[in-house]
């Protein structure tokens, strides 16, 4: 190995290893229980950024590697220059809603309930886990605190989603931390006891109290400070706001796109999607408009999805569906299992829909699409195909069960998550659904189409509320007058984006270039163009910044041109 290849693998092994305290998701991927929940005070932050900072520097110059390596290479040089520019960032992290706290505590929580208590180095790594996340949240409190002396406070309605959140954590407390004896019994007697009556002690004098501390201020001092109404919102309206946004776009799209940039991209994709479904309305004989039609299928869904467990079921029937077309399009390429589950309750209030799990080293290791069951009868049947190819077979758990399980990459690269491939492959392979003949019924068709309205206003809206100084009204109307959501999901998607500024604008912008990627190919290569070729050539090179996802494709095609 060169010297030139001896630094992409230390760098590399470094952050693998720095990851698991970086990112509870990370954490759990690798197999371990964190010894700290990921950094939300200042300090920590730009510790690990100037450390980001030090290994990005060592990468830059390399040249003349390997091809493996140099994918590599450019995996690692994106994700520490997003890591280095966190601290930046830290005081436009708004910690205190459902997508933020919520989703890394719910993380923390898979964690507890899955850890194997055998050995008297478990009952202390699950003590230790528990004393960091009463330090996360005496963290977060502390951060509030902050952001409002410097002018950042949430606007109303992302208030009341928090205040929300921390008393369905508050109420949850218990069941989701202590462990019941019986997962207990295995451990030594002297680790027991202290499994035991430690949580109890973490739980009842460090964790309760510090979030019982973080929601009087929420509720008292910091609720003073929230602006009234729909108009004071995104993160355009904060000192740097700006500047952080146009930051954000960039590391959330892997692209060197201005915020106005994607939001015109976003108005000619919806317009290019208006068109296509109008022509399926009137295949349909429906004269009305697109709202009408969303009406008309909320009250006479093709099918009907009236309670949680029927949404579970028709999850299923889509998934059994496509993993037995599945051969047709990947060969024989091991994913393992997938299956649904439904959300915990105290987070279903905060999120639309719901989010994909990932395989995880223990318990059952299979990935799992975690749905919102709340409120079925204001949810439309009709995507639940284009849904579950997305977060599914052969959308998500394809890209992170594969990546995950070939064990000839680099760790480092068996488990990131980059926002922008991830979505663009699950975007990628929910449109697989016209190929797989998953959207020959006209309403599964409407259904995918929806669902791509959904993601191309979200260029629209991210960038109109946190860029061009949209209210929360303007941006439900867009959604409402286009998309699939009920009045209450439009309500939760519009809070989101004002919360997490620039997380969903990979869902529309990374699924083009990979369909410009395939029919670049496809004309270079003509008859010897492989679509099970092609597909192997992008999960090999795994989750890449979208610039060097054509770079990986370009050495394929390369490669079949030279027999």
């Amino acid at each position: 190995m060169s010297l030139r290849d001896a630094t992409v693998a230390a760098v590399g092994d470094e952050l693998y290893d720095d990851r698991a305290s970086i990112s509870v998701f990370d954490a759990a991927l690798q197999g371990r229980v964190p010894d700290r929940l990921p950094p939300c005070r200042f300090d920590d932050v730009a510790a690990d950024a100037e450390r980001a900072r030090f290994w990005h520097q060592r990468l830059v110059p390399l040249r003349g590697l390997r091809h493996e390596d140099e994918l590599t290479r450019r995996y690692l040089t994106f994700e520490t220059d997003l890591l280095g520019a966190r601290d930046g960032l830290h005081w436009y992290d708004l910690q205190v809603t459902p997508y933020r706290m919520g989703k890394q505590l719910n993380q923390a929580h898979e964690i507890i309930r899955n850890l194997r208590f055998e050995t008297a180095p478990d009952a202390d790594a699950y003590l230790l886990l528990l004393d960091q996340y009463g330090v996360w949240i005496a963290g977060c409190d502390a951060n509030l605190r902050e952001q409002a002396a410097r002018g950042i406070v949430l606007h109303e309605a992302a208030h009341r989603t928090g205040v929300r959140l921390l008393d369905g954590l508050d109420a949850t407390l218990t069941q989701n931390l202590r462990v019941a004896p019986e997962r207990l019994a295995r451990l030594p007697q002297a680790a027991l006891m202290r499994a035991a009556g430690g949580a109890d002690v973490a739980i009842e004098t460090r964790i309760r109290p510090a979030l019982k501390k973080l929601r009087a201020y929420f509720t008292g001092d910091y609720a003073a400070l929230v602006p009234p109404g729909e108009d004071a919102v995104g993160l355009g309206r904060y000192p740097g706001g700006q500047d952080a946004y146009a930051l954000l776009v960039r590391h959330n799209t892997t692209l060197d796109m201005t915020p106005d940039a994607v939001h015109r991209a976003g108005l000619e994709l919806v317009g290019e999607l208006e068109a296509r479904m109008a022509s399926v309305r009137s295949r349909l004989g429906f004269s009305g408009t697109a709202r009408r039609f969303l009406e008309h299928l909320l009250a006479e869904p093709p099918v009907k999805t009236s309670t949680p467990e029927e949404i579970e079921t028709t999850y299923r029937a889509v998934l059994a569906q496509a993993e037995a077309i599945y051969p047709r399009l990947f060969g024989t390429r091991d994913y393992g299992r997938s299956d649904v589950k439904r959300l915990r309750p105290e987070l279903e209030a905060g999120m639309t829909y719901g989010y994909y799990q990932p395989p995880l080293p223990y318990g059952d290791r299979a990935g799992y699409y975690v749905y919102n069951g709340s409120n079925p009868q204001e949810r439309v049947s009709v995507v639940a195909t284009a849904l579950m190819l997305h977060e599914t077979v052969p959308g998500h758990h394809v890209h992170f069960a594969t990546q995950t399980l070939d064990e000839s990459r680099p760790l480092v690269r068996r488990n990131p998550y980059l926002n922008a491939f991830a979505e663009a492959w699950a975007e990628y392979g929910a449109e697989l659904g016209y190929e797989m003949g998953m959207y020959e019924d006209p309403y599964a068709e409407y259904g995918r189409l929806l669902m791509q309205m959904f993601l191309a206003t979200r260029l629209v809206v991210d960038t109109g509320l946190n860029a061009f100084g949209w209210n929360l009204e303007k941006a439900r109307s867009y959604m409402l007058e286009r998309g699939p959501q009920s009045p209450a999901e439009a309500f939760s998607e519009t809070v989101r984006y004002t919360c997490w500024p620039g997380q969903s604008l990979a869902y529309a912008i990374g699924p083009l270039r990979l369909r410009d990627a395939r029919r670049a190919a496809e004309a270079k290569l003509g008859a010897r163009f492989d679509l099970i070729g092609f597909h192997n050539a992008i999960l090999d090179a795994g989750a890449l910044p979208l610039d060097d996802v054509d770079f990986a494709i370009r050495h394929w095609v390369a490669q079949q041109q030279q027999g």
